[in-house]
């Protein structure tokens, strides 16, 4: 990258811009090494650090041209960078949502499972993406007679929603079962401002069940997986006997309403 303004500071030579290289530093941001353009092997020696630079990006004409490394030596020393190309970058969802001088950590919502079940609340901690991973189908259910969505319009509805992989970065103060450093799932476009952690058995029987959004704060997924909330809230049914339609209380806690139905086509 260059860096617009730097040929102004004392000593640097005339005319000459700062050539640097842009990497994540674990401790302080995103910040760039280098030194002024033309300076022999600017980018492996670099003499100046530049704090969360904002700067222009070489193209790969510029680069070859100035005879710099794809990657300098140095930059082992930072640990694994993040991907420019991450599909998280451009999820809709999370737009605006990524700590500042970190762009792949994101606040979640974390949980031990629905709270009415675990007596434990939810909490908003912070987790960097690794992955994406396959998103399962996540049908919707917006009509009023409680009828999923057609196929078409799940598709346009589902668009931007995602699945990830990320490493909890700190500790909750009250949940059991989960711990920084922990792998998470977790799934973007949840109808509330945060992604929200999910299970595999979550994710394995997502598809199966239509879910109409909370009616006070839209929160479209749940907690648990749905046959463990229907053990919930009916403690007494058989066996033998199938629960196709339920309403549940929001598990965020706002007092609304979200409704259940399993999909007879699936």
């Amino acid at each position: 990258m260059t860096l617009p303004g730097v040929e102004n500071m004392p000593g640097w030579p005339a005319g000459a811009a700062f050539v640097g290289f842009t990497y994540l530093d674990p401790q302080v941001g995103v910040s760039a090494k280098g030194g002024p353009e033309g300076m022999p092997n600017v980018a492996d020696q670099p003499i100046m650090t530049v704090r969360d630079p904002h700067g222009v990006a070489l193209t790969a004409q510029e680069v070859a041209a100035l005879k710099l490394p794809a990657v300098p030596t140095w930059l082992q020393h930072f640990g694994p960078q993040p991907d420019a190309n991450a599909a998280w970058r451009s999820d809709p969802h999370l737009q605006g949502r990524f700590a500042p001088g970190f762009p792949d950590d994101v606040q979640v919502m974390v949980h031990d499972g629905e709270p009415r079940r675990v007596k434990r609340q939810v909490e908003l901690c912070w987790v960097r993406l690794v992955a994406q991973e396959p998103s399962p189908r996540r049908l919707l259910i917006q009509n009023k007679d409680a009828t999923p969505l057609s196929p078409q319009q799940f598709d346009a509805a589902a668009q931007g929603r995602a699945l990830y992989r990320g490493r909890l970065l700190n500790t909750p103060t009250q949940l059991h079962d989960v711990k920084a450093g922990d792998e998470l799932l977790l799934l973007s476009g949840a109808g509330v401002g945060h992604p929200v952690m999910v299970t595999p058995e979550y994710l394995q029987q997502r598809p199966l069940w239509g879910i109409q959004p909370c009616s006070t704060c839209g929160f479209s997924e749940a907690l648990d997986p749905p046959l463990v909330l229907v053990k919930t809230r009916f403690p007494d049914l058989k066996p033998d006997e199938a629960m196709e339609h339920f309403t549940s209380f929001c598990p965020l806690g706002c007092g609304g309403m979200q409704l259940f139905s399993l999909e007879r086509t699936q």
